[in-house]
């Protein structure tokens, strides 16, 4: 990596950007059929204003319009994982989730009614129908229920949000708490038209909501009342629901697929207008994209706004599945793990899949590569073709760097779009097809550089893919670099930014952003995707948790710190860029 500034005084930012995991996504174990269908109307009980096609059980991702004053937030922010568990206890992990162990080999007292995963998503717990907790990874034992007579059955539970503590709900409301997990209410002392078949927290902790089978909502805490279906009459009941990332809405879900949002919660679909071959017995929001899975009994996932990413509805099962649990999260880094971020500046020549430089590199866990760097956008004047100049050694650095234990991801600095007249086909083109070609119109030049930002992405991913190398996790590089990267429109700047993670996210890879709080705010303004961030120019382990410092409102992440010695092919010392993790 090369730096173009001097960081501690505030100027600049380094050339590349690149990190985080060469995590494998995991394959699917079946596919589900929609026994015929090819294109879902999402329609359930009063429900419209949604198509997507669908293929397999997975439906497409569907992004919307940008704004001209604000640029959408919905895209990638994590890596898509997804846990399933049986009634016996068996653990069905898809995407980045971890296997840490189940229960699925033991005879239970009684059967396991649901689960909840830590925040880190390295552990989980599982839960009995009287309240046993059984649990796996770094999910800590708080306590249960376990061993005294319930009035009603557990249906539920819900992790707090450090992952110290967790709430336990029966089907008559009863709320039961461990660790830190407060109480701030139940429906135990009172006569419910229907029984609770779920529940959900508020994103502090700090409240939770109740759902009955009817729809009714109870909450409690800093929970609001966004609405329910208790007053109206249902064609199949509810059987879960999920809040969304920011706590102010949620979705219900029906045992038909039918889905029912309040507040902000979006609707992008359902099942309900079609026939299942087992019923809907749960759901997770998906925190990447806003939107969420559905779970059959089966096994069978159906993918709304969100990836797809496997199911087990194809196979054999021991028992039913009876719940999902997403996090959507997995930094792959150890705090206090160290390494380097290498780039074409450490290849030998400029062939495609020549070597590197470098014969050996000091890390105890990170590495990060870019694929390509900027090579001349002049002014906004390059094409595209002109402008992006590709890593010849992507795949020997890559190996380089998982030789020596790392985990691997990938960087790709972004730049302003180019005039439509330079460049018409990365710009008039793309996800936004309808842009006019009219600079001095607002809205067309926001389209065009959402258009830009997603073709030039896509072609970053592309390249790495035709060397071989396909890593979830992608970061964006957004600084100055030469002069004239970055115009001044910061409005059109948020949307080459947000272009570039909805590519990734329509992908199911996983995003984030390097750069530094100075000049990311004078590229992008205010803008706040809420990815992962991975700050350049960190003096100290205060860049981690000092929010003066950070950007983008998401976790940091990475730092890149000081230079480090690395060792050349031919025995001489080489300085590259060094990181640790937060």
């Amino acid at each position: 990596m090369r730096r173009l500034f001097d960081f501690n005084r505030g100027r600049g930012l380094v050339s590349l950007l690149a990190l985080l995991a060469f995590l494998s996504i995991g394959q699917a174990t079946g596919s589900i059929s929609l026994l015929g269908s090819s294109s879902l109307s999402g329609n359930s009980s009063g429900n419209s204003s949604s198509n997507l096609s669908s293929n397999a059980g997975h439906s497409t991702f569907n992004f919307s319009k940008l704004a001209t004053a604000k640029v959408s937030t919905t895209v990638a922010g994590a890596i898509p994982t997804y846990d399933l568990v049986g009634a016996n206890g068996g653990i069905y992990t898809f995407g980045n989730a971890g296997f840490y162990g189940s229960t699925g080999n033991i005879t239970l007292n009684k059967p396991i009614v649901g689960m909840a995963s830590t925040p880190d998503g390295k552990g989980y717990w599982l839960v009995a129908s009287d309240g046993g907790i059984f649990t796996f990874g770094d999910a800590t034992y708080y306590g249960s229920t376990g061993n005294i007579t319930l009035n009603k059955p557990i249906v539920g539970m819900a992790a707090t949000p450090d992952g110290k503590g967790y709430w336990l709900v029966a089907s008559d409301g009863g709320i039961f708490t461990f660790g830190d997990a407060a109480f701030y209410g139940s429906t135990g002392n009172i006569a419910l038209n229907k029984p609770i078949v779920g529940m959900a927290s508020t994103p502090d902790g700090k409240g939770y909501w109740l759902v009955a089978s009817d729809g009714g909502i109870f909450t409690f805490g800093d929970a609001a009342f966004y609405g329910s279906t208790g007053n109206i009459a249902l064609n199949k009941p509810i059987v879960g629901m999920a809040a969304t990332p920011d706590g102010k809405g949620y979705w219900l879900v029906a045992s038909d697929g039918g889905i029912f949002t309040f507040g902000d919660a979006v609707f992008y679909g359902s099942t309900g207008n079609i026939t299942l071959n087992k019923p809907i017995v749960g759901m997770a929001a998906d925190p990447t994209t806003g939107g969420y899975w559905l779970v059959a009994s089966d096994g069978g996932i159906f993918s709304f706004n969100a990836p797809y990413i496997g199911s087990e509805g194809g196979t054999s099962l021991n028992a039913a599945i009876v719940g999902i649990s997403s996090t959507g999260s997995l930094d792959p880094y150890t705090t206090g793990a160290t390494g380097v971020d290498l780039s074409a500046f450490q290849c030998v020549g400029s062939t495609p899949g020549g070597p590197s430089a470098l014969a050996s590199v000091p890390t105890t866990g990170v590495g990060v590569v870019g694929a390509y760097f900027d090579s001349d956008p002049q002014g906004f004047g390059g094409t595209l073709s002109n402008a992006m100049t590709t890593n010849p050694c992507l795949a020997s650095e890559v190996s380089l760097l998982k030789n020596e234990g790392a985990t691997v991801s990938l960087f790709a600095p972004l730049w302003s779009a180019p005039s439509q007249i330079v460049d018409p086909t990365n710009t008039l083109s793309g996800p936004e097809a309808s842009c006019a070609a009219n600079v001095a119109n607002p809205s067309a030049i926001n389209c065009q550089s959402y258009n830009w930002g997603w073709n030039l992405m896509s072609a970053g991913v592309a390249w790495a893919n035709s060397q071989g190398v396909n890593s979830p996790l992608w970061w964006v590089d957004v600084e100055y670099g030469t002069p004239g990267l970055w115009g001044t429109n910061t409005i059109a700047n948020q949307n080459v930014i947000a272009g570039a993670l909805a590519y990734l996210a329509s992908t199911g890879h996983q995003s984030g952003i390097y750069s530094t709080a100075y000049q990311f705010h004078i590229i992008a303004g205010s803008y706040s995707p809420g990815v992962p961030t991975w700050i350049a120019g960190a003096s100290g382990s205060s860049y981690c948790t000092d929010p003066t410092k950070q950007f983008g409102g998401g976790p940091v992440w990475l730092l890149q710190t000081s230079y480090v010695n690395a060792s050349g092919v031919n025995g001489s010392p080489r300085q590259i860029d060094g990181d640790t993790a937060c």
